[in-house]
């Protein structure tokens, strides 16, 4: 639907295209500004369009992330046969249900050694693309990040404000917390409310997260199972969910760091950014595309300057492009041409033959994720080299400013054209 709506933003140019001796170039120009940028809004707002140049929330489709992940964790995982059923039912599940009554929650139990962080990462890697490195998977470790138990209460503050604050900006966010075991007890019971079965805590649903706890609490009552095993003659892949969850039952419970509400039972989530509004919108979290869009209504403004400009120059002047404008103004003699009509003219062309190409580079460009800092620089050369452009123009100032403005003004241009073909060559 948005792009058809950005379709139909140009049909108001269908009646300007006539002979170009026919049309004044200032009303086009206006037009065809007009009508780009609502086209581009909508392009830009098209989600897989979005999504296809910079990461987004829940980047693959639920059905493709279990395929993933189990293809994953057949490739990579060896000897771990219950995590490779479990892991996947569990998320395969949970993707596919569509009225989620509570966050999934998995809690990896082991020795330090035992791949709890590399099924996390395999985890994250097949829900995005970017896995532990995506803005939406959030990893944190006890003892570097809740290191004081003077200071549990800040960190409760923050722990709660902070998961609502990533939840907000992406439902379907991915909290990996290690060293659960080494967690204080109340800085675990302050998350409690997040898992469990509410629709709605302060406006924001929790229903679509993730909560993965990596913790040694238990890590000997696996190996006793393991060695029982072994001793009887029995194989390893025998060993059954339900037999590691009675003994890992007993120990996590008698665990000194124990949650307060439930035996056996961990949870937590942590990120360090900003708290963001639950409504704030995809396109807000991309200061490159926040910073094009400042110096492209910069520009806009500006050609609209040159409109106005032209209009003044046309009444004092007296030089009409229409025979009524010209009768209304003292006659037909009025219907002619003038130098200075002509430049500024000349200028509003210049324009759109320049500012419309960078709108489209523009915003293609900041979908790809470059360096804030480095794309403002290119935002902002181009755009003061067009005001200087304009004003030489205008002014009449000597040469060679005007063309050293254009040339200027070009570079930026030219690359982010080499940087978008690079980015899109591998899928020509």
């Amino acid at each position: 639907m948005k792009l058809l709506r950005a379709a139909l933003a140009l049909l108001p140019l269908l009646p300007l295209l006539r002979p170009a001796g026919a049309v004044e170039p200032i009303s086009v120009g206006l037009a065809i500004a007009g009508a780009a940028a609502s086209a581009l809004t909508g392009i830009i707002s098209y989600p897989r369009l979005y999504c296809y140049f910079r990461e987004c929330c829940l980047q693959r489709q639920d059905q493709r992330v279990a395929a993933v992940l189990q293809e994953n964790l057949d490739k990579k995982l060896f000897g771990q046969h219950l995590v490779g059923k479990v892991v996947v039912k569990a998320v395969k599940g949970f993707l596919n249900n569509t009225n989620a009554k509570k966050p999934l929650a998995l809690s990896l139990h082991g020795w330090t050694g035992t791949g709890k962080n590399f099924v996390s990462k395999i985890i994250a890697e097949s829900i995005y693309k970017k896995g532990l490195q995506s803005k939406y998977v959030h990893q944190f470790v006890a003892t570097l990040h809740f290191p004081h138990a003077h200071s549990i209460n800040l960190y409760k503050d923050q722990l709660q404000s902070w998961i609502r604050g990533n939840v907000s900006i992406c439902p379907r966010s991915l909290f990996i917390f290690d060293e659960m075991d080494k967690m204080h007890a109340g800085l675990i019971d302050s998350i409690k409310p997040f898992l469990d079965y509410y629709e709605f805590l302060d406006g924001v649903s929790y229903r679509q997260a993730i909560f993965i706890f990596l913790s040694n609490a238990g890590a000997e009552k696996i190996t006793e199972v393991a060695l029982d095993f072994w001793r009887n003659g029995r194989r390893r892949e025998d060993i059954q969910l339900t037999e590691m969850q009675n003994a890992l039952s007993v120990s996590v419970f008698n665990n000194k760091n124990k949650p307060s509400h439930s035996p056996g039972k961990i949870s937590a989530g942590w990120d360090c950014s900003r708290r963001p509004s639950s409504t704030s919108p995809r396109m807000m979290e991309n200061k490159v595309l926040m910073s094009f869009a400042f110096y492209s209504t910069i520009l806009i403004l500006k050609m609209y300057v040159v409109a106005i400009v032209t209009g003044q120059v046309r009444l004092r002047k007296k030089a009409f492009a229409n025979p009524e404008d010209a009768l209304r103004n003292g006659g037909l003699q009025y219907h002619r041409e003038d130098p200075d009509v002509e430049r500024c003219r000349r200028a509003h062309r210049n324009d759109m033959e320049n500012i419309f190409p960078f709108l489209f580079l523009g915003a293609i460009y900041s979908l790809l994720d470059p360096s804030p800092a480095v794309a403002r620089i290119h935002f902002f050369i181009f755009c003061v080299g067009r005001i200087i452009h304009t004003v030489a123009y205008l002014l009449k100032l000597k040469a060679p400013t005007r063309s050293v403005a254009y040339s200027v003004a070009q570079l930026p241009c030219f690359s982010m054209a080499l940087q978008i073909l690079l980015a899109t060559t591998p899928y020509w």
